[in-house]
Parts: structure tokens; sequence; C-alpha cells
């Protein structure tokens, strides 16, 4: 027994990016649907730092570059949504800290890279005076100086199981090892067929139809990529091995270290998260986790520890849990392995494949899916789909994820 489902849009992937565009193709009038093949914001979706920004990390250069102008705007789109009053309601998902800032010691290099990035963000950043200087500076035995900056961070589970609650009724989970694409005359997607015939179901295939099928996977995009055929994206990953540490009493921390090497990154990012156990865990970016791709965990432990009692001496880490988590962040390939400056969608036959390159992104890419379907001339049908409900006798929603570090036995 065969069953035939059709619809405007086909989503693959679960992370933010795929439920933004979920939210977006249905608010836009397509009859669109999300397969997950794994759990909801798994991979780089809880993996992320959750922080909304403006761009600063790409201006200590002096210079306003491409990367940076796509992202200025998108701290006052999320925080619309998080008010209820922008392209998605976000209202019942959580902010963890309103506030974001970025801390220069006095070493002359770091003095000049902040002065650089203030100096290109102006209007958008303004240093923090002493008095209103946030808890994680108590203590503060270095002198420097604190700009806040228009970012924000966000709890990332909160806002899938925000989007996922709002359109649970057209998400779906499916196992990649039963599902297969059947292929047309032109080799383009006909279908998505999704065997059945070990289920204790009647149902042995359900053919799955669509306009379009848009592949938002992230790391699986790789995956599907080669499923469908397709020749023209290219997939790309560019490592990290992030550090978290945690202990009772740790203060919540959402701060850009700007240190004195020569790279015009941040030397650490530092966010802010609960563990399963009620602690606050700080997860740490920036230089130490692009540069410690290929250190055993052990040694970049040893390295980071050493760099926090450098740059912030005054709090006590006596007794934290340390532990690592390597992060591939999957993206397009467009030139020379470099990361796109900004949100990817490449339309290859009647398949989207997209990136937003970074969870800030997400709002971007909702736009340029939009016009991609626009101008291919892709409408919604008149008549929604029907039959729906009877899908979801078949295949069940997905899962949320855990983030690791509510999950693993930390070791001291």
């Amino acid at each position: 027994m065969k069953s035939h489902y059709s619809y405007d849009i086909v989503l693959f992937g679960g992370g933010i990016a795929g439920l933004w565009l979920l939210h977006r193709l249905r608010q836009a009038g397509y009859d669109a649907i999300l397969f997950e093949s794994s759990a909801l914001g798994s991979q780089q979706t809880f993996s992320s730092q959750g922080i909304i920004h403006g761009g600063l990390k790409y201006t200590l250069s002096g210079s306003l570059n491409k990367a940076a102008n796509n992202v200025a705007g998108m701290p006052e789109r999320w925080q619309a949504c998080f008010k209820g009053q922008g392209e998605i309601d976000l209202s019942e998902g959580k902010i963890t800290s309103a506030q974001y800032y970025m801390w220069s010691n006095s070493g002359l290099r770091s003095k000049l890279k902040a002065f650089l990035g203030s100096k290109s963000l102006a209007g958008r950043i303004s240093v923090v005076k002493k008095p209103n200087y946030p808890k994680l500076f108590d203590g503060s035995t270095i002198n420097g100086t604190l700009y806040q900056l228009p970012d924000f961070t966000i709890d990332t589970e909160s806002v899938v199981q925000s989007l996922f609650s709002q359109m649970q009724e057209h998400i779906y989970s499916i196992d990649n090892s039963t599902t297969q694409f059947e292929l047309d005359e032109k080799a383009e997607i006909d279908s998505l067929i999704i065997d059945r015939s070990n289920s204790t179901s009647s149902q042995a295939n359900i053919t799955v139809k669509a306009q379009r099928f848009i592949f938002s996977a992230g790391i699986g995009n790789e995956q599907l990529i080669s499923s469908a055929g397709l020749k023209k994206p290219l997939a790309q990953r560019r490592p990290l091995q992030m550090v978290y540490l945690s202990k009772p009493n740790l203060p919540d921390a959402y701060v850009h270290i700007i240190g004195s090497s020569p790279s015009l990154n941040p030397q650490l990012t530092i966010t802010s998260h609960k563990g399963n156990d009620g602690e606050v865990v700080w997860y740490l970016g920036g230089e130490v986790a692009e540069n410690g791709v290929e250190k055993p965990p052990e040694i970049l432990i040893q390295e980071t520890k050493s760099l926090l009692k450098k740059l912030v001496p005054w709090v006590d880490y006596s007794g934290a849990a340390w532990n690592t988590i390597l992060i591939d962040r999957a993206e397009g390939q467009i030139t020379d392995n470099k990361r796109p400056d900004g949100a990817i969608c490449i339309p290859d036959g009647n398949c989207l494949v997209v990136w937003p390159t970074k969870l800030t992104l997400a709002p971007a890419l909702g736009d340029i899916v939009i016009e991609e379907l626009k101008s291919q001339g892709i409408a919604p049908s008149e008549h929604l789909h029907i039959n729906k409900l009877e899908l979801a006798e078949f295949l069940a929603p997905p899962n949320l994820a855990i983030p690791e570090w509510k999950t693993y036995q930390h070791e001291s």
C-alpha cells in the first residue's frame, strides 16, 4: 500500500534555520512541512553560543566589511520577534542576557583593536562606566575598558521549543536509512520515498512530492546533496573545539575579550549557560576554539586555564570541571573555503540548498529564500494539503536535542 502526499515546499533540517524558514514560508501562504532525521536543534544550533550580534567581531581591523554590514540589523529584528512584534513570534523564547560586552585590557594591541572596532561601529557601542560594570568584573585586578555592544544572547533551547510548538503539526521525524529520492528524466527530484516496510503499519511506502525541496540541514546538507545528485551546491566545514567549564557560584559572563594576539578575532568569547545541575557553565569560543581544533582536549584545557588566569585572573577557578566539544560549522562553499559573508541560498533544479552561515542570520536567510522562490515563479498552491493529519498517523514529531553540557559527566 502506498500513500501519496503533495506540498508546495518540503524542508529538511530542524535547527533554527529550518524552523525559521518553515514559519516564514507558511506565513507567506506556502503549504510547507519539515523533516528532521535526528533531534531538533542538534549539531550547530545547540552547539552555538547563542549570540545575536551586530558585527563587532568583524570590525577589529578598523573597517566595516561586508560581513559586518550583513549582520548589523539582525539584533533589532530578533528583538522585535522576542517582543512578539516581529516576523516570527518568539515571545515564549528566552533572552539569557540583554547586554553583551567587549573587554579590552591595557595592552597596546588590545586597546588598538578595541578602539578600531568601536570607531567602525560608532553610535552602536558605548563605554561602560565602572559603577555599571556587570558582576563578572567584581574584584577586577586589571585595568581596561569595557564596551557595551548591541548584541545579546538567547537560550537556543527555548527558541527551538517555541518555534516547534507553533508548527508541530507540520514537522515530522524521518530515518535517513529508510528514505530515498526518486529522480525524473531531467535528473531533478520527482519525489521523496519513505520506506515503511519494516513498520507495523500496512502502509509500506509514503511518497512525498513538492514544488521545491529545501535543504537546510547544516552538516546534513552534504548527504542530501549527494542523495539528490545535485551539481551546483558545494558544502564546507570550518571546525572548532570549544572549551566549557562549570563550578558553583561562577558569575555569569557575556563578553568578548580582546587580547594582544595579532589575530583580528576576540581572544576569548564567553557565554554563560545552565548545566543539568543548575550550575553556571562558561562556554568559550574565539581564538581559543579556532586554534584548538587539532589539539588533544587535555592540552587545550590546560592552555585555556592559563589564558583565563591571565585575562580574567580575579575569578576563582579552583574546583571547576572542564571539558571540550568539537563542532563542525557547516557552510556553503563560495570561494577558497573562506567563511561566507552572509546567508547562502544555492538553487539547483527544483532544490534550494541553504546555510544561514551564522545563527544571527536566520532572518536574512528567510528573506533570501522567499525572494528566490518569487524569482522562480513558485507561488503558493490554491488549495492547501488537506491530508496532513493522515501523515501524522505514520510519522511522529522529532524530539528536542539536549546540549552536551547538560548530559556530560564532568571531570575536574
